[in-house]
């Protein structure tokens, strides 16, 4: 590896350093050098300019005794499979190939991957490697499951810790049943429906009257995707009142904005209809549930928002923007300096990678300074001798807690406890 490689400031703060395959060790001012390999999508480089703000203050505040972090950078395209088999060939080699070419750099640990599908299968490997990684994207549930993903953990709040603030609300309402629509084919909750909204064959009326036949007076709508949808044509079929309540996970502005492109599209079609009397849908595709109730129903009304939604709708919304939070005000003024096109969005996202990197190097700190020979530790811990020494659970209490959206407190299966 050459110096054009790195690049390296007076603080011999190490940003990144270029994909040459080079796994030799190096040193600056006699320090070790500990490679940390990021996997970012190569688009939007969401998370990488707070990797890179956490790696310049991890070198100069000296956090890993006698080290200095090189950030090496792999691009991954996200992608989306058509067929399953696609995303069986394609997708897995996409996967394994990126982790193993950081590996093949000597890293000691990843932060990324950029999608649950992708990182489900990066995390595997590093899982059988031993080799810790930090993920600030990936919500899937399934890699909270330590048999398969020992070595993994993140800072960004799973769907589960969303459900739990769902339940807590719904026990503090004195609400003793819950009805659940989903999308998902398992049958897990006695009073849920599941759906689906495709086409011609999409059931999400028929779900929701059946769920609503059971008795469920307090429903959760658990999908994201659809969730505007299923609560639009809830309300076309008067569930929705003073008599019910209707839980939402998400954005409220995202939710409001879909339910008044729903009911702008649902009139458009209804006037349609109204200005051809003898107008035939038996041949007409739909596209969604929403046109097709359109279509078919008999009360040929126009809708108005202030008429549908009179009963209890309550929308959960994660909160990004954390202003009057000291750690997020500082670490945006930060990211204002290093990125000045950075958005909310963005600095949440790498509010998230920064705490992966931070926990991460703390983790290892901690290693270095408990050791008895810090020298030895940290060679061994460089040159990838030192896995099988350490757990998950060196990263659980790393002195690291003020991360810039909220403290990072990991559970033992590497989850974050609040969000």
């Amino acid at each position: 590896m050459s110096m054009n490689d790195l690049q390296v400031d007076m603080n011999n703060t190490v940003l990144s350093a270029a994909a040459t395959g080079d796994t030799k060790t190096i040193a600056s001012n006699n320090k070790v050098e500990i490679k940390i390999g990021i996997l970012i999508q190569n688009d939007t480089r969401l998370g990488l300019s707070g990797v890179q703000i956490a790696v310049n203050e991890i070198n100069q505040r000296d956090i890993i005794p006698g080290a200095f972090v090189t950030l090496i950078e792999k691009d991954v395209v996200d992608y989306q499979p058509i067929e399953q088999d696609q995303f069986s060939s394609i997708a897995i080699s996409q996967a394994i190939y990126s982790v193993v070419s950081l590996i093949q750099q000597g890293v000691i640990g990843i932060i990324g991957d950029v999608s649950n599908s992708f990182t489900t299968l990066s995390a595997l490997v590093t899982g059988t490697l031993e080799i810790p990684q930090c993920s600030y994207s990936a919500t899937a549930v399934s890699l909270a499951d330590k048999s398969q993903y020992d070595y993994f953990f993140r800072t960004i709040p799973t769907d589960l810790l969303h459900v739990d603030t769902i339940i807590s609300f719904t026990l503090s309402q004195n609400w003793t049943t819950l009805g659940i629509l989903y999308t998902s084919d398992a049958d897990l909750v006695k009073s849920s429906q599941t759906y689906k909204d495709v086409g011609n064959t999409n059931n999400i009326h028929a779900s929701i009257d059946t769920l609503m036949s059971l008795g469920s007076r307090v429903v959760l709508i658990a999908s994201k995707d659809s969730a505007a949808k299923a609560l639009l044509i809830a309300a076309i079929s008067g569930h929705v009142n003073n008599e019910t309540a209707w839980l939402i996970m998400g954005s409220s502005a995202n939710v409001i904005h879909q339910l008044n492109q729903h009911v702008d599209m649902y009139n458009r079609i209804v006037q349609t209809r109204l200005n051809s009397a003898n107008f035939s849908s038996t041949s007409i595709t739909y596209e969604d549930a929403v046109e097709q109730l359109a279509w078919n129903t008999n009360k040929l009304d126009l809708l108005t928002m202030e008429h549908l939604f009179a009963g209890g709708v309550f929308i959960f919304e994660q909160q990004t923007e954390l202003t009057g939070y000291s750690p997020y005000d500082t670490f945006q003024q930060k990211l204002s300096q290093f990125d000045p096109s950075a958005t909310t969005f963005s600095t949440y996202q790498s509010g998230l990678a920064y705490s992966c990197m931070m926990v991460m190097a703390h983790g290892f700190g901690r290693l270095v300074r408990d050791s008895i020979d810090s020298n030895y530790t940290l060679q061994e811990l460089t040159s990838g001798h030192l896995v099988s020494r350490y757990s998950l659970s060196l990263f659980n209490d790393t002195g690291f807690t003020a991360g810039p959206q909220g403290p990072v407190l990991l559970d033992k299966n590497g989850d974050v406890q609040t969000g």
